[in-house]
């Protein structure tokens, strides 16, 4: 996901420049985990100005209206589309694979838009992360029931952290070191829920925010993780 705003292009300003500061020319693959404008608007710029070989859409929602602008920038750019879907894997090189969990290939209306975020999980050797897009409690349960999570390194909260992400036997089950919340400095829905950070740390779950510690970089062999923080908040 690449944030979006509609008062600013979040691609043009912030994701492709800081792209090029690392040295990134090329992404092999941009993933979108649904259509809302704070997910997708900022991906726009980025495919644009950035090859991209692959572009992964939640394959029960990839038809979406709310794509087409993208999946036009995408046949003019030569980017190969890919509805991903539940059960599909990635080996993407020795020992780093990326699987799908959710959704599933039935077609779903736009207006679920959160229940159909893409759900992924990146495993590199001892290294792994789940990306949950804005997906509710309801999923969180499917995705529980259909897959063998425990010890996670890192779990994207689902939903900026809002009180729809509150499932505590979500977190009890995958034991997420890390829990990164991407939110707002005082953002109107007031995210995230206290109720979500108490649970959080009840259960130990290291928290880190985008509001406090600005850009939030990842960083592992398959063995150690490094993270580091703009802002020490």
């Amino acid at each position: 996901d690449g944030g979006g705003n509609r008062l600013y292009d979040v691609g043009a300003k912030t994701v492709v420049p800081y792209l090029h500061r690392r040295g990134i020319r090329e992404l092999y693959m941009v993933l979108n985990t649904h259509p809302d404008l704070d997910h997708l608007g900022g991906l726009k710029s980025v495919v644009k100005n950035v090859r991209v070989r692959y572009l992964g859409l939640p394959a029960s929602i990839a038809d979406a209206a709310d794509y087409s602008e993208l999946r036009a920038v995408a046949r003019t750019q030569g980017i190969t589309v890919l509805p991903l879907h539940r059960g599909q894997r990635i080996n993407l090189e020795k020992d780093f694979k990326l699987s799908i969990l959710h959704p599933g290939k039935t077609p779903a209306a736009p207006d679920r838009g959160n229940e159909e975020s893409l759900v992924a999980l990146i495993e590199y050797g001892k290294f792994s992360a789940l990306l949950t897009g804005d997906i509710g409690t309801a999923t969180m349960d499917d995705i529980l029931k259909n897959n063998r999570l425990d010890g996670m390194t890192l779990v994207k909260i689902p939903h900026h952290g809002s009180q729809g992400s509150l499932n505590e036997r979500f977190y009890e089950k995958i034991k997420p070191r890390y829990g990164v919340i991407s939110v707002g400095r005082n953002n109107l829905f007031g995210h995230p829920s206290q109720a979500v950070l108490d649970v959080l740390k009840e259960q130990g779950i290291k928290v880190l925010r985008t509001d406090r510690n600005g850009a939030i970089i990842v960083l592992s062999d398959g063995r150690q993780v490094k993270i580091r923080v703009t802002m020490d908040g």
